[in-house]
């Protein structure tokens, strides 16, 4: 039996949860959507919505297992956000693959979106699942590109007070705390996307730069279809979650970023001469 692996080390996690906290909608944060703290800068808001980011690392396969190795996480500077949805250029996206791909350890594994929301309407089950949107963006990216790639997303809220809870880990997800952050991160992968008979090395170097930038969307779990939808929908390609996602940071939950009390610190002597 064939495991999908998914791995994000330190730098591509912070990376990722960083620019997600980044461009967090303000108007989701305590009060201010009720006391309109958030309408003093349209500028600011014209780069607040979803995060979005292209994953490089290796693929590898190791005895049975497929693994994911995602070391590189590097944002689309030029994407358009919304606080449901992200677009981005093709033409860019080539860009940045086309540099990125040139260091001998790095290929293009997948991409990378956030999920924000108000921390009344965080709900566990969906707020990391992929939407219809998600799912077609996915598959339409890892044909053209020639081979499997990742899809993770990390929904994600802001709490009132810091919190110290564990990491809770099932298979493709880890939910998690960072200082006010509470957040789901979620891997997925494409499967039956990729054309075996077609050379790797085109990639997507074949896109129509002319057609509409890609987006991905984060829609309400009641928009998402049932399982018999989805079949019908799926029936040569689809997007399935990952056997196992390893996040080292992730998975030490809150307690990680706890601070020392003053009474554990070490008091250095003074030193005379």
């Amino acid at each position: 039996m064939t495991n999908i692996i998914a791995h994000l080390n330190d730098a591509a996690f912070q990376s990722v949860l960083i620019s997600s906290i980044e461009t967090f909608p303000s108007a989701y944060i305590g009060n201010n959507h009720a006391s309109g703290e958030h309408a003093r800068s349209s500028k600011s808001r014209r780069h607040e919505g979803e995060s979005f980011r292209l994953l490089f690392g290796q693929r590898m396969l190791k005895g049975n297992d497929i693994i994911f190795n995602v070391n590189l996480a590097v944002p689309m500077q030029t994407a358009s956000r919304k606080k449901d949805m992200v677009s981005f250029s093709r033409l860019h996206f080539s860009r940045i693959r086309e540099v990125t791909e040139s260091f001998p350890y790095l290929e293009f594994v997948g991409t990378f979106h956030s999920h924000p929301c108000r921390k009344d309407e965080y709900h566990a089950r969906t707020v990391s699942a992929f939407s219809n949107g998600d799912k077609a963006n996915a598959i339409e990216v890892a044909m053209e590109y020639g081979d499997e790639i990742l899809e993770v997303i990390l929904g994600i809220t802001v709490l009132d007070r810091h919190s110290k809870r564990p990491a809770l880990m099932d298979g493709e997800t880890i939910q998690s705390y960072c200082g006010r952050i509470k957040y789901n991160l979620s891997a997925f992968c494409t499967v039956g996307a990729a054309d075996d008979e077609e050379d790797d090395d085109e990639g997507l170097d074949d896109f129509d730069f002319d057609t509409e930038d890609l987006a991905f969307e984060f829609e309400d779990a009641t928009n998402t279809p049932s399982d018999n939808e989805r079949d019908e929908e799926e029936s040569d390609a689809y997007l399935m979650p990952v056997d196992r996602l390893i996040c080292p940071i992730a998975a030490h939950g809150g307690d990680i970023f706890n601070r020392m009390e003053i009474s554990e610190i070490a008091v250095i002597p003074e030193v005379t001469t």
